[in-house]
């Protein structure tokens, strides 16, 4: 286990700009990073701040403006505290005061979960196949494909489940700025209404699942703390939590 957390620690440690496995035990540690002034890729969103925790460690990622002001406010936190929904509406309200933008800053907060092959425990109980180009009218009219997964079926790694011949779930694999060759971010579009409960979400992500780990590619997944269906379809495949994550988000409107 220890080397996919080595791997995630590496991954995330990019993202953030700050060497995770230099971060000692039960430290947060607030770090300026460029990234957080510029669009993520495939999120629609700049995150200004965003606050990482694994294994008691958290690293906080600002914009440089927001250094001094963040780092004030969570001097005095335990990590545990990041994982309270106190702390994502704190981290809120001080961004959205110093960068002037009032309710246009909102957060998203929830677990970090991965599955390595040992813990992978998934099962397709239902039909279920990769998305071919062909599968993208009628997976956009039902509202189950984006072009967030436009390389993801392009490579195999996107697939839905079928009630006969309609397509009723999907999951896929997003693209990542780095380390895509070792790292997969897991995009599960979810499951239509009528067809929830019965086992369409766990057959698609096993689907993709199994798919990355024959190719070396360890799979992560990052869903909301109030998601709970999302969270307990993950479990059921053999997805672990590797940490918690809050971003703070500033929406983008293209010119």
């Amino acid at each position: 286990m220890e080397q996919w957390l080595t791997l995630l620690d590496a991954y995330f440690s990019e993202s953030l700009g700050c060497n995770i496995s230099t971060v000692g035990m039960d430290e947060t540690r607030v770090s300026v990073s460029p990234r957080r002034e510029k669009r993520e890729l495939h999120y629609a969103d700049v995150f200004p701040v965003w606050c990482f925790v694994t294994q008691n460690r958290c690293v906080v990622s600002v914009q440089r403006q927001l250094l001094g002001p963040v780092s004030r406010l969570v001097s005095e936190w335990s990590v545990p505290q990041f994982q309270h929904k106190t702390a994502a509406e704190r981290l809120t309200a001080i961004a959205a005061e110093e960068l002037c933008l009032g309710p246009q800053v909102s957060y998203a907060a929830g677990p970090v979960l991965f599955c390595p092959p040992e813990t992978y425990k998934g099962s397709r109980i239902r039909s279920c196949r990769a998305v071919v180009e062909a599968d993208r009218p009628i997976l956009e009219r039902a509202g189950l494909l984006d072009t967030s997964l436009n390389e993801s079926v392009v490579d195999g790694t996107c697939f839905a489940g079928f009630d006969g011949s309609q397509p009723v779930a999907l999951c896929g694999v997003c693209p990542v700025p780095h380390m895509g060759d070792r790292v997969a971010d897991i995009s599960l579009n979810g499951t239509l209404e009528p067809f929830r409960q019965r086992g369409f979400g766990r057959t698609v992500l096993s689907a993709v699942t199994e798919t990355l780990h024959t190719r070396t590619r360890l799979p992560f997944y990052i869903t909301s703390d109030t998601n709970v269906a999302s969270r307990r379809t993950a479990a059921s495949v053999g997805y672990v939590e590797y940490g918690w994550q809050i971003r703070l988000k500033i929406p983008v409107h293209d010119q």
